[in-house]
């Protein structure tokens, strides 16, 4: 049987309010770290229903955790989508490598530890309701397939 380590996640920021399926950007590892100590203290204290605002970039921008918003401090610009994210993925016409939404990781989280600890590989697809299908072969190879509308 494999030894499971949970997923370490950072956090990202969308860059483009309009569009954000190719313009997600990491936060630093500083403020990933203090984003998601935030995050952790909030669900273990109980305080998850309770808006924290965490100071990013220099104090630059607010970032809302509950509602996953990132908000300039100091100039007027619309409020940029934030994730939690610990899967990525990358069309063929991508540059860079897009977060999941936090709910799809949330599913891939799940089936990817019951994977390690059972050490069972085997037909371990997960479809969602968008099309998308992620096949876990094993602990370092993942592949994701998408629905083509033609």
């Amino acid at each position: 049987m494999s030894v499971y380590e949970p997923v370490q996640h950072h956090w990202f920021h969308c860059q483009n309010p309009v569009d954000c399926r190719s313009s997600w950007i990491p936060f630093s590892r500083e403020d990933s770290l203090r984003l998601e100590e935030t995050h952790k203290h909030g669900e273990t204290s109980g305080q998850g229903e309770v808006e924290v605002v965490v100071a990013t970039e220099g104090r630059r921008f607010d970032v809302r955790l509950k509602e996953r918003r990132c908000f300039a401090v100091y100039w007027e610009q619309p409020p940029l989508e934030v994730r939690r994210c610990s899967w990525f993925h990358k069309g063929d016409k991508d540059i860079s490598y897009t977060p999941y939404p936090e709910d799809t990781s949330l599913v891939l989280d799940e089936a990817y530890m019951m994977a390690v600890k059972l050490n069972d590989w085997k037909k371990k697809k997960i479809d969602f309701p968008t099309g998308e299908t992620v096949v876990l072969h094993s602990p370092t190879e993942n592949l994701q397939y998408m629905l083509i509308i033609t």
